[in-house]
């Protein structure tokens, strides 16, 4: 018996590692992140480099100016020798003179000259200033990444590279690289003021026609950075006019989306009944098969999807991200928060991507072009843990859950006309959640339909169809292991949702008899899971234990039922081999299946 449970194992294995999975979003995320890093190193050694040469070109030509007046800061040498010379040339004319003594005058420097050195030296120090800064932001920006390639796992890396972004923001970083040009750009307006001020007191036209030149350039700089603040389409883009810009406040804000944890202390509170969180198509999380990193995920992995969920399409990128989410919050169970603005924010980004997959062509709405059904199908499985795991507030996010109701009825009649199981069970169970969250019955009146047609495509289909004509098709074949086992996680999540939207409708104090419509509904809904049970005569007989152990935390949990509840549960649980069973004191109980007692 161990040697062929073990089999089974290795067959099931091979065949899920046949299935579409979504990518790892940590590798994704790094390898959109090593570009950007890319692109920004680049465009700061290249910015920099620029401006270092125009910065050693400047302080030279500006040095060489210097040189020059610095000479009007000091008394002239030969003014004092002309006078010496004087005197000397009158005593040799007058010999009998008294003997003169030449002094020096007292010097003080005009204020042209010391306005003219002031801008000159000023104009020096800013250039120097601007170099070093340039020297020190190649420097940081260097090492700032050099320690990701350090790290061992793809989610390390993509979290040391979210907090180094994220000081490289917090620290201005961008706006210490965009302010070194703007010294440059003061060195070079005090270089044009001294110069037209040590012009006009060496020659009055070449004074005017530099003075003008320089006016003119003045002009033309700041209305182009006003121009590119005020019209958001003009190419005038420099850090100035983005200085512009938030000095004159005259464009919006861009409020950056900040992503918090899925709840805050103090909203988390234990899901009522503790039963267990289904996804349809893929199991309930196990330890041993889910990724270790999904136990502890943080306010910075939230960053990190949020940035790859701004683009409004279907990728690999966001199909990786809400998979790992949906992941996430089944690993989270039982907890369950109140859903915060961040993650009402993500849901909204999720409902966008979706609605972007359809077309309206035809006269009816379908599947765009190029998208790809199974990212589609994976963000669907999102939506339905997060509708068992989240309480969202039915006023508050009407609008995301009525969008998702909206495209979630159109997938699922898409599946029927295509008749594809796993979207009719997928998105069969996204409809029942809303509708029972909204209190509207119209699915609940027609599951018969749903429920028929994944039966038709099960391994025992019906021998006759909807309007009583016979199945002329071959005998279906005998469902192998794996088959029967994958059809139970699919239809499971739908079949819990039924239940819940059945017990909504039909509350205790709800004492309508058992009408012919709804014991149709309910024997169709125990042959579509029955028809999948292992046969009695394998050694595997535990069939649908997620849903028997969801259906025994039910019952055990309800003390009254009405009559519809309980004739639902009477006949459906004991496909999943337990039976509910009600004491003559009232109280709800469970009897296992002597098979499954027997294979423990």
């Amino acid at each position: 018996m161990e040697r062929r449970h073990t089999e089974e194992r290795q067959y099931l294995r091979q065949q899920l590692d046949k299935d579409h999975r979504p990518a790892d979003p940590y590798v994704l995320y790094n390898r959109k992140a090593a570009k950007d890093e890319e692109n920004f190193l680049d465009d700061c050694n290249q910015s920099m480099d620029t401006l270092l040469v125009f910065a050693g070109l400047f302080s030279a030509v500006t040095a060489a100016l210097i040189v020059e007046s610095l000479k009007d800061l000091k008394p002239s040498p030969e003014t004092y020798t002309e006078r010496l010379l004087q005197a000397l040339l009158k005593g040799q004319a007058d010999p009998s003179g008294s003997s003169r003594t030449v002094e020096r005058d007292a010097f003080s420097p005009s204020k042209s000259a010391i306005a003219t050195n002031a801008l000159f030296f000023s104009s020096l120090s800013f250039s120097l200033l601007a170099a070093l800064a340039a020297i020190l932001v190649k420097q940081w920006t260097r090492k700032v990444f050099l320690s990701i390639k350090k790290r061992d796992s793809p989610r390390e890396q993509a979290k040391e590279h979210r907090q180094k972004r994220k000081g490289i923001d917090e620290w201005g970083i961008p706006q210490i690289i965009a302010t070194i040009p703007m010294i440059l750009h003061l060195a070079l307006a005090c270089f044009f003021g001294g110069l037209v001020v040590w012009l006009k007191s060496l020659h009055y036209v070449i004074y005017i026609l530099t003075a003008t030149e320089a006016a003119i350039a003045m002009g033309l700089y700041v209305m182009a950075a006003v121009i590119a603040s005020v019209c958001p389409s003009a190419p005038f883009r420099w850090p100035v006019s983005f200085a512009f810009t938030l000095a004159f406040r005259w464009l919006p804000k861009r409020d950056a989306a900040t992503i918090l944890p899925l709840s805050v202390p103090g909203t988390i509170t234990m899901r009522p009944g503790n039963t267990p969180v289904m996804s349809t198509l893929i199991d309930r999380a196990d330890a041993s098969s889910e990724p270790s990193w999904e136990k502890s995920v943080d306010d910075v992995d939230f960053l990190v999807f949020s940035d790859i969920l701004n683009q409004v399409e279907v990728t690999i990128e966001t199909e990786a991200v809400v998979d790992a989410l949906r992941r996430q919050l089944i690993v989270a169970a039982p907890r369950v928060g109140t859903a915060s603005p961040a993650f009402a924010q993500i849901l909204q980004k999720v409902v966008n991507i979706t609605n972007s997959c359809r077309v309206y062509q035809g006269g009816v709405y379908d599947i765009r072009p190029g998208v790809s059904l199974e990212r589609v199908m994976t963000i669907a499985r999102f939506i339905e843990v997060a509708l068992q795991t989240i309480d969202l507030d039915a006023e508050r996010h009407k609008t995301i859950l009525y969008n998702f109701k909206d495209l979630a009825e159109f997938m699922l009649e898409r599946g029927k006309y295509n008749k594809s199981a796993p979207e009719i069970a997928l998105y069969a169970s996204i409809v029942a959640r809303i509708h029972r969250k909204y209190r509207i019955w119209d699915h609940l009146d027609n599951a018969r339909d749903t429920i028929n047609a994944l039966r038709d495509l099960s391994p025992k289909p019906r021998p006759y169809d909807s309007k009583g004509r016979y199945h002329t098709k071959e005998p279906p074949r005998e469902w192998t292991f794996h088959e029967r086992h994958q059809w139970q996680q699919m239809i499971s999540p739908y079949i819990l949702a039924m239940t819940y939207l059945v017990a909504e409708r039909y509350p205790p104090d709800n004492m309508e008899p058992v009408e012919t419509p709804f014991k149709r509904m309910t024997e169709d809904a125990g042959a579509s899971l029955r028809c999948a049970n292992y046969p009695d005569e394998s050694e595997r007989t535990d069939n649908y234990p997620v849903l028997r152990e969801a259906f025994r935390v039910i019952w055990m949990t309800t003390p009254r039922v009405s009559p519809r509840f309980k004739f639902w549960m009477e006949y459906v649980m004991p496909m999943t081999m337990a039976t509910p069973v009600t004491a003559d004191d009232g109280s709800h109980y469970v009897e296992m299946s002597s098979l499954l007692l027997n294979s423990k």
